[in-house]
């Protein structure tokens, strides 16, 4: 049998969907089938009258008490249930971030590109082709990806998280350039392991939270995630190393 905590800890750790009101914590089979009597037989109608109350503690648990005579105890636990599942989910469109891991990773590139024999437009060019242009060419990917997947995010958002999953890749290749290991590509692939390995997987965590199914959530993680961190690997051995050409 689910606990309380065991309850409120999958509840907020996935997609509402159309999932019962005894999936909320605090509601047992008793007070789920009060409210379903009263009209309220899925979360997410729960959902629309804690925000109705704007999200007000008070309010919410003397509504639920006077409709179902549920106890305190576990007014308060489905308040909170209902309180952390809205903050779980909350993803800002920022874009400031986004922007100055841009010209950070930008400035990195232009000085692994940098060559006597090519001019600095091309440089340019190339730079925020693989920067830039990779962004928001992931964005656009991940945005049509989760509309098939029905992942619950807006394409503001998807830029958000995309650009700071780049975080990694300023680590990875500017600790990769001072230690500048010619012969010996292991670091590299460490470091790319930590630190891309973690941006990726903010960016993998949040589409999981908010991707339904198993096998949407596989799609929508295993794409971005390879795409992301083989962008990584090309853009270290095309732009710092010059292994082949861009």
């Amino acid at each position: 049998m689910t606990t309380t905590s065991q309850k409120h800890t999958l509840f907020v750790a996935e997609p509402m969907g159309d999932k019962p009101v005894t999936e909320l914590a605090g509601i047992g089979e008793v007070l789920g089938k009060r409210l379903e009597n009263r009209g309220f037989d899925k979360a997410y109608v729960v959902l629309g009258q804690f925000l109705v109350l704007k999200k007000n503690r008070e309010l919410f648990l003397e509504w639920l008490q006077d409709l179902v005579a549920a106890n305190s105890n576990q007014a308060s636990e489905c308040y909170q249930c209902l309180a952390d599942w809205c903050k779980f989910r909350r993803v800002y469109s920022d874009l400031k971030g986004p922007l100055l891991i841009m010209v950070s990773l930008a400035t990195i590139l232009l000085y692994g590109l940098y060559s006597p024999e090519r001019t600095l437009l091309w440089d340019l060019a190339a730079t925020a082709k693989l920067t830039v242009g990779y962004w928001l060419g992931l964005s656009m990917m991940a945005f049509l990806l989760g509309y098939f997947c029905q992942t619950n995010l807006t394409l503001p958002q998807f830029l958000s998280i995309t650009g700071y999953s780049l975080t990694g890749h300023c680590f990875v290749l500017l600790i990769a350039e001072v230690l500048h290991q010619e012969e010996n590509h292991g670091v590299f692939f460490f470091l790319t392991i930590v630190f891309g390995g973690l941006a990726t997987g903010r960016l993998v965590i949040i589409i999981l939270a908010r991707t339904p199914g198993p096998a949407q959530r596989l799609v929508m993680c295993s794409v971005l995630a390879c795409v992301n961190l083989m962008h990584l690997i090309y853009i270290h051995f095309a732009c710092m190393r010059n292994k082949f050409q861009v």
